[in-house]
């Protein structure tokens, strides 16, 4: 899907989800895989993302997609964006933290979670509360500055899995409301 980042802004992305995407790319798909993927981008997006990915640099969320949808197009894989999603999920939160998460709870985790945003991107807000039933919260993604339904695919993947290190291995997110759709804010609802 194509996306609309607000005008006059560019929409960043640590390089941490670059290193997260190689290294997927080659469990999965072998060692070549992507350099193939790098290869099949448009110039705009390959200049940006190609070399060696640096965690702590900013590239251009756009070129980040087009290089995952590009993934899922040359491996044919329909479920890409959810899988990517959850690998940066456990990518991100090493061995250390997964050992310590299984003594908190996915409300826990996102909301530290939703602290860090800006940690990865230069956009966004989250606003994570409680549900209205036992075990559900609600996180509100506002001011995102990149509007696209495939990132939102990857961002339920990413909560979803992050709810699963914690031991609630039953964790389900839903995407309830897209930007991307005509909604003010994108809005996942998580039970677990």
């Amino acid at each position: 899907m194509s996306a609309r980042p607000r005008p006059g802004f560019v929409p960043l992305i640590r390089g941490t989800a670059m290193l997260a995407n190689r290294e997927f790319l080659e469990r999965e798909f072998g060692t070549q895989a992507f350099e193939q993927v790098l290869r099949g981008l448009p110039a705009v997006h390959y200049e940006p993302l190609h070399g060696v990915p640096i965690a702590h640099e900013w590239y251009p969320l756009a070129s980040m997609m087009a290089f995952i949808d590009e993934a899922s197009r040359v491996f044919s894989c329909r479920d890409y964006h959810e899988r990517i999603g959850a690998f940066q999920a456990e990518y991100d939160l090493h061995f250390v933290h997964r050992f310590l998460l299984k003594f908190t709870s996915p409300l826990w985790v996102i909301d530290r979670g939703g602290r860090l945003w800006s940690d990865y991107f230069n956009s966004g807000r989250w606003e994570i509360v409680k549900g209205a039933k036992p075990r559900t919260l609600v996180g509100t993604l506002r001011d995102f500055a990149f509007i696209n339904a495939d990132h939102c695919r990857i961002v339920t993947g990413f909560l979803e899995r992050a709810g699963q290190l914690t031991g609630a291995a039953a964790t389900r997110v839903v995407h309830t409301k897209c930007v991307a759709a005509g909604a003010p804010a994108c809005i996942f609802e998580g039970k677990w």
